[in-house]
């Protein structure tokens, strides 16, 4: 492991050598640290800056107020001293976020800037080609590695500011590209990023498999431990006492927060320990710093509130990630790598720190103002917000009607119209209109199979929502079963610390009253038997008179015990009122608890209602999906038998046609008239001869 400058001291200020760590030191709450004010080096440090050096990106991502921006102005100086370029690109001060190409003409100006290089942006901008991103890959290699021979190391704070960008994507896949051409392309190995900022890999990036992330180092800048707090004792000497007792209260507050730590030792050099001890200064000093002030003076304490408030309540994460944290509240143990997204988005926002394995509460700062008054302050927030939003869509039921009957509308036009186009066909040949009739059927029954399944959709987003609304509403009749239990428990406690309180106090004003009777017996008898005695023995005058004292002092403390049971009295009145009034409250609390549970009623009623009226319409739809189904079924076994009436139709005309050409074929074997009307002819002729040759012969027979 490479020693870092200054390592044997572990007490470093930027900018100087570790030599100078023996010099005065000085405190700083916010803002960037200066010579002569106090730096801890962290393990963070020097992964880092041996990170770096070896040419790996790297991810710095963390809570607000941590130490991000210090630690990358150190590891900015000591990596230049052995030779390495760097320039910072701070994503704050960058504008137009909803201009694409402004956002990357910007970066690309404060890069050429911060690099000292002299480069015409104009013309380039004139020939560029491609996707800004594209050209910010090109601009990189072409003109900035072919400038700069050393490593160069580009960090870029506020990374979470990309949240804001529609084309985030392609920027990430842009620093992706670069880290994969590192194998193909050496000029690339000479370039490293280093990305800061208060957000999660998975909330940057929709990609979560192609994510520069995924090739990049994180480092974890943790709060510090107290072994690491060690090195305060130096700055807080001029306070006085004892300085490890004051780190052990300080660390005590602060878990090691950097900011809350400087602060508060800030504040101790200016007021010092003020005649007090040390644990109970140092918790003055938080009282009056954060816990009296609120969540919306402080800064940390402000963006952590800001997270949790306003448009950032209705993220579908912020009820997880407060019920989780009231876990933690609770003792909940969280291990490391059993935790979900949730736990990590805690982590973030500064709720929570990672210590030993396990997500324990940050700190006693941040656990008294965020106590579980404020999730539940929160939470029901959240629950007025998802009443509100399902009362107010009442109008669902007529949207959602209203959106069928478009639908309808539009099919029965397109039944119509393939209706009247069939009816068109229907004077052509019946080869042709079978076809033509089928085609459209086909079309008909993708429509009807496409109304089908936005219906279903519907459906099913209406089944979902219903869903969604019953389980809120469940948890909201639990809510309010547990706010009225918990209401009549502190009634009942509140009624017996009263009641107590009133036996107490009569009790205590009946002895008072016995023993300023007795009190009285004794100074009357004293006084009698003092009466007696003068008589009867003569005593002396000195003795009467301090019997007369005796007698008068007991008479005093009679009516200081008379005074005393009046005072235990009136505070047994008082306690009274106090239970009355918490039974009120009590009474108020469950009242309220009752009417969230009938809101909740209510919204289940209307997500039933609203459910109900969904599957009534899509059931109609799928009834009327159904019929057309039957009824194109029916057209296509219509066409079928048309098509099979047309083949045979086919064949007879084919048969008839063959019949034809063998009558045309009989025909021409015939003789024809003019051949008949010879044969007509020799066959009377020869007839004739016939005939004469036998009247010749009868006549030779005759004598």
């Amino acid at each position: 492991m490479t020693p870092l400058p200054g390592d044997d001291a572990a007490l470093l200020h930027p900018g100087s050598e570790g030599n100078a760590t023996m010099a005065p030191v000085r405190f700083k709450g916010r803002g960037m640290l200066l010579d002569q004010e106090l730096y801890i080096q962290r393990e963070a440090d020097r992964e880092l800056l041996e990170a770096l050096r070896s040419g790996q990106h790297c991810h710095v991502l963390a809570p607000r107020q941590v130490g991000k921006s210090n630690l990358r102005v150190r590891a900015t100086g000591l990596l230049r001293d052995t030779g390495v370029r760097c320039v910072s690109l701070d994503l704050t001060g960058i504008a137009s976020r909803s201009d694409e190409e402004a956002w990357y003409s910007s970066l690309i100006r404060r890069l050429t800037g911060g690099l000292a290089l002299s480069i015409d942006l104009d013309a380039l901008r004139t020939r560029a080609r491609g996707r800004p991103s594209e050209r910010m890959i090109e601009f990189l290699h072409d003109e900035v590695l072919s400038r700069v021979a050393e490593p160069l190391v580009i960090f870029i704070d506020e990374i979470d500011l990309t949240l804001e960008l529609p084309f985030r994507d392609d920027f990430f896949r842009a620093l992706l590209f670069m880290q994969d051409a590192r194998a193909d392309d050496p000029a690339w190995r000479r370039l490293t990023f280093c990305l800061l900022g208060v957000a999660s890999p998975i909330d940057l990036v929709s990609n979560l498999v192609a994510t520069p992330f995924n090739k990049s180092k994180p480092i974890e800048l943790r709060d510090f431990t107290r072994t690491e707090l060690r090195h305060l004792g130096r700055g807080l000497l001029p306070v006085g006492g004892d300085t490890d007792a004051l780190i052990d209260a300080i660390f005590e507050w602060t878990g090691g927060h950097p900011a809350f730590t400087q602060q508060i030792c800030e504040r101790l050099i200016l007021v010092g320990l003020d005649g007090r001890a040390e644990a109970e200064r140092v918790a003055e000093l938080a009282e009056e710093m954060y816990l009296r002030r609120g969540r919306g003076v402080d800064p940390i304490l402000a963006d952590i509130d800001r997270r949790f408030t306003g448009a950032n309540r209705e993220t579908p994460q912020s009820s997880g990630l407060l019920k989780s944290y009231k876990d933690l509240l609770h003792g909940a143990k969280i291990r490391t790598d059993e935790a979900s997204h949730l736990h990590f988005g805690l982590l973030i926002a500064g709720l929570v720190a990672e210590r030993d394995g396990l997500f324990t509460l940050r700190n006693k700062i941040i656990a008294t103002v965020f106590d579980e008054a404020w999730v539940d302050e929160q939470l029901e927030q959240r629950v007025k917000s998802v009443i509100g939003w399902a009362l107010g869509r009442e109008v669902t039921p007529e949207e959602l009607k209203f959106l069928l009957a478009g639908r309808e509308a539009a099919k029965k036009q397109e039944e119509e119209r393939i209706q009247e186009e069939l009816a068109q066909e229907r004077a052509l040949s019946d080869v042709r209109q079978t076809r033509t009739r089928y085609r459209w059927l086909q079309a008909f029954v993708l429509v009807v199979l496409a109304f089908s399944s936005v219906l279903m959709w519907l459906f099913r987003e209406e089944a979902v929502a219903r869903a969604n609304v019953e389980k809120e509403a469940q948890q909201f009749r639990e809510e309010a079963a547990v706010a009225r239990e918990q209401a009549k428990e502190q009634a009942r406690k509140a009624e017996e610390q009263a009641t107590q309180r009133q036996r107490d106090a009569a009790k205590a004003q009946q002895e008072a009253s016995d023993a300023a009777a007795r009190a009285r017996e004794a100074a009357q008898e004293a006084k009698a038997a003092l009466d007696n005695a003068a008589k009867a023995a003569g005593l002396s005058a000195a003795d009467a008179k301090q019997k007369q004292k005796d007698a008068e002092l007991l008479a005093q403390i009679a009516s200081f015990l008379e005074a005393d049971a009046f005072a235990r009295r009136q505070e047994a009145e008082r306690a009274t009122a106090e239970a009355e009034i918490a039974r009120l409250k009590a009474d108020q609390a469950a009242a309220e608890a009752t009417e969230r549970a009938t809101r909740a009623e209510s919204a289940e009623r209307l997500a039933r209602e609203i459910a109900a009226d969904a599957k009534r319409d899509a059931e109609a739809a799928l009834a009327a999906a159904k019929r057309s189904a039957d009824e194109t079924a029916e057209a296509k076994r219509q066409a079928q038998l048309a098509q099979q009436e047309a083949a045979q139709a086919k064949l007879d005309k084919e048969a008839a046609e063959k019949a034809r050409d063998a009558a045309l074929k009989e025909v021409a074997g015939m003789p024809t008239v003019q051949q008949l009307r010879a044969e007509a002819d020799s066959a009377r002729v020869e007839a004739e001869d016939a005939k004469r040759a036998l009247e010749s012969c009868r006549k030779q027979r005759t004598p």
